[in-house]
């Protein structure tokens, strides 16, 4: 409502803060997808159309007789194109962020969904498996890496793996496991 009372002090639909409704259309949409988008479009709409009719319906003075009324369509076409011009902007806006943010949204979901399928697989292999992030500090150490190793998943993630890990003591673990077969 705050952008309604600013557009139309400066100038309705030939207000640049017209287009201030466009942010709250985005915001909508960002946070209730399609159906936010367009609920809000609508409200600017409105809001906007309803300041515009008001303002070139009503004269200053505010003596809102028949005689004094002016015909909106007719006498404003301009105005009304404006209007109508805004309204197109206003849901475009609100159909094509709103899709955009379902599909990022359904996207995400499909994700999570993967990366819990991943980390099920990976967890479950009877290889020992870990994996480590740029400066050498183990992210992921499955459960067959923590019998292989003798350190637990717990110990493991956040070390350093040269820290970890003593070379002679692996190839100790290798020499026992080639001999037992």
């Amino acid at each position: 409502f705050l952008i309604t009372l600013l557009t139309g002090i400066t100038g309705t639909v030939e207000s640049p803060f017209s287009l201030l409704y466009i942010v709250t259309i985005v915001s909508s949409a960002l946070f209730f997808y399609q159906k936010g988008g367009v609920i809000m479009a609508t409200a600017a709409t409105l809001l906007l159309g309803m300041i515009t009719f008001a303002q070139t319906t009503v004269p200053l003075g505010g003596d809102v007789s028949p005689a004094h009324l002016t015909p909106f369509f007719s006498q404003n076409k301009e105005l009304f194109y404006r209007l109508f011009l805004h309204a197109i902007a206003f849901y475009s806006v609100g159909i094509v962020i709103g899709q955009f943010f379902d599909k990022m949204h359904e996207k995400e979901r499909g994700l999570s969904k993967l990366r819990v399928l991943h980390e099920d697989i990976i967890k479950s292999i009877p290889s020992g498996v870990l994996t480590t992030d740029i400066h050498g500090t183990i992210t992921f150490f499955n459960f067959a890496a923590s019998q292989i190793i003798g350190v637990s998943s717990r110990e493991a993630i956040g070390a350093v793996w040269w820290d970890l890990f003593s070379w002679e003591e692996i190839q100790r673990q290798y020499q026992t496991l080639t001999l037992s077969g």
